[in-house]
């Protein structure tokens, strides 16, 4: 896609954004910073038991109904209970795509792909092209709601519009939360089906490059533009512009760069080869800059990055780009 029109459809996704964010009804506020709070969450973040166990001891009670199938694909509801989650948003939503030829049994089989979507996705939809060529492929794909996002988006808010707030200490532990959740789901992709990958974008770009470090098992792992700092874009980024304000309405520098330190993905080392870790960069993307993908890659000894002519959002539209992941996927099986 050309300069000027992935740009574009960027700015149209980044007004609505602010839009969404001017006609909030909740809170720009938070309680001040405390940094012995935030100390002790940070302590635990990365050697708590649910990060760290074996899948096979997080494998959730699925609950799964059929939806009204696609042309080329069955598609079921799947929810269990998130482990970690707080009460009001405990409860983990999911799509489920098969192969039409498959039906939904303990006896399931074939290949499975966790596909995690960025950061304030409002619909299951812009992720279709995407399991339409991994089933082509023979996968099937689960595709999973993060906390205070569709579904689970609290009442009056819109998706996503929870996640990060100007509260440091919540945000961080929904971070957690979605980690974990992403680990309740490859546990239980990987006891129905043979082989488990994961491919997320932007915010699930970096959940998906965090699992590839804790997660040996997986065949492949796809970064589509993912967010390589949170702070980078946090303070650079139009699309994270209105987040920005009210954080820094109530946190100091000083405090946001705790946020760095702890989740900086270039402080890690991960457990996949390099060969089965794809990173893919918009050459025009102003959201997750190529630079900053870059330099993750340096950090990991990655030489191999995709650079495309898209934009932070355009890369979902483009088909033939699609069907190489899914290719990329199908070679490391």
């Amino acid at each position: 896609m050309n300069k000027i029109a992935s740009i574009a459809i960027d700015s149209l996704i980044n007004s609505l954004v602010g839009y969404k964010y001017s006609r909030s009804r909740f809170p720009h506020t938070s309680s001040p910073f405390d940094a012995k709070l935030f100390r002790t969450v940070s302590d635990g973040f990365w050697h708590n038991e649910f990060l760290t166990s074996p899948l096979d001891n997080l494998t959730p009670a699925v609950n799964i109904s059929a939806l009204p199938k696609k042309s080329w694909s069955e598609v079921y509801k799947i929810t269990f209970p998130s482990i970690i989650g707080e009460v009001s948003n405990n409860i983990v939503w999911a799509r489920l795509y098969t192969p039409k030829s498959n039906k939904l049994s303990p006896t399931m089989s074939g290949p499975a792909v966790l596909i995690i979507p960025g950061w304030l996705s409002f619909n299951y939809y812009a992720y279709e092209g995407i399991c339409k060529a991994y089933i082509k492929q023979g996968f099937s794909c689960l595709t999973i709601a993060l906390p205070y996002h569709l579904q689970r988006s609290a009442p009056g808010s819109f998706s996503g519009e929870l996640f990060f707030t100007a509260d440091l200490v919540k945000s961080v532990l929904q971070m957690r939360q979605a980690l974990v959740e992403c680990r309740q789901a490859l546990a239980w992709l990987n006891s129905v089906f043979t082989s488990i990958s994961v491919l997320g974008m932007s915010l699930g770009g970096y959940l998906a490059g965090m699992l590839s470090v804790f997660e040996p098992s997986l065949k492949s792992a796809i970064l589509l533009v993912p967010a390589s700092n949170l702070v980078e874009p946090l303070m650079n980024s139009s699309l994270c512009k209105p987040l920005k304000q009210r954080i820094l309405n109530n946190n100091s520098n000083t405090e946001i760069s705790y946020l760095d330190d702890l989740l900086d993905p270039r402080s890690f080392s991960p457990q996949l080869d390099k060969d089965r870790i794809k990173f893919i960069a918009g050459i025009y993307d102003r959201t997750i800059r190529l630079e900053w993908i870059e330099k993750w890659c340096a950090a990991w000894g990655h030489d191999q990055l995709e650079k495309v002519q898209h934009g932070h959002i355009s890369s979902l539209l483009d088909r033939h780009l699609i069907e190489t992941m899914a290719s990329f996927a199908i070679s490391k099986l």
